[in-house]
């Protein structure tokens, strides 16, 4: 988030907590419902964390495959406790509020490991396909070197001084894509560029209309402009290279660019998901405190959410 300086303290309205409603209102189930989820969190940690340590100990587990399983259990039970344990707490306390920070930290974190989650299943997908497809070489692919690798690109980091010799790198994917006739390629190429033009020209339309209209310079109207643009990047992080493929000869892509359009796909969800949370409460305060609204929903405010998405 990035804050404006010299912001002027009067009439100002800051965002700084939200208030957990709860999954039910009777006092009842509260103590029930704790229960059964502290037990489902117990056994998600004692599972994974206990499958941890039986890969650990068995010198027989210490192969790409459970390497790779050992590593999901880890990133599964962080994403447990991102949300979990939060959530427990606030069954039996009176206090039901969240602070901004520790909404955002716990978004972050849960964002984190599932994006690791997904790296994770992608190197143990290339780990089954290397072990099926070829299996007299699989030795020779699935080196202890590169099964460090593909872990440490799944957690976000990178190894200096790697040496060179004798290294099996992963540096690109092949596209299979949707079909293999040939006759259909130009119809479906056809059919997904008129799907892409539309929803680019939609989205841009929408915020050309937005910008040029005074009338529509309110917060709703600047919210959902925003969501048109980040609906647009995350339709052009997939689709251009999707219609390439469709005609190309050679089907392949890098991994840096596997990477980035990831990243870039990742970055708009995000987005996209702030953006809605900050429409929602704009509604939430134009339902229920109409009369407050324009104090409440200042353009510093709202300037704010909208830094705060991105």
């Amino acid at each position: 988030g990035i804050s404006t300086e010299n912001m002027e303290k009067d009439n100002a309205t800051s965002l700084t907590v939200f208030v957990l409603t709860g999954l039910i209102h009777q006092p009842q189930w509260k103590l029930p419902l704790f229960l059964l989820f502290l037990v489902i969190f117990l056994i998600t940690l004692v599972g994974n964390l206990g499958l941890n340590t039986l890969i650990w100990k068995d010198p027989q587990l210490h192969i790409p495959m459970y390497l790779f399983l050992g590593s999901l259990a880890f990133v599964d039970a962080s994403i447990s406790s991102t949300v979990i344990p939060k959530m427990l707490v606030n069954f039996l306390a009176k206090n039901k509020f969240i602070s901004l920070f520790e909404c955002m930290v716990q978004f972050f974190s849960f964002n984190i490991s599932a994006t690791t989650e997904c790296f994770l299943l992608a190197a143990m997908a290339y780990d089954r396909y290397a072990a099926i497809c070829k299996p007299l070489l699989y030795p020779v692919i699935m080196t202890n070197r590169l099964c460090i690798n593909l872990l440490v690109l799944s957690f976000g980091t990178s190894r200096e001084d790697m040496e060179k010799k004798n290294v099996t790198l992963l540096t690109e994917f092949v596209l299979t894509g949707l079909i293999d006739g040939q006759g259909l390629k130009v119809p479906l190429f056809l059919l997904f560029l008129m799907i892409y033009l539309i929803t680019i020209v939609g989205n841009l339309g929408l915020i050309a209309l937005i910008w040029n209209d005074p009338h529509l310079h309110i917060p709703m109207y600047l919210f959902l402009g925003s969501l048109a643009f980040v609906d647009a990047w995350i339709s052009s992080t997939v689709t251009p290279n999707m219609l390439v493929n469709l005609l190309a000869k050679s089907k392949s892509i890098s991994l840096s660019e596997c990477m980035v359009q990831f990243f870039a796909f990742a970055f708009g969800g995000t987005t996209e998901c702030f953006l809605l949370g900050t429409m929602a409460y704009d509604r939430y305060v134009a339902i229920c405190k109409p009369l407050l609204y324009l104090v409440i929903m200042t353009n510093r405010l709202c300037i704010r959410l909208l830094v705060l998405s991105f």
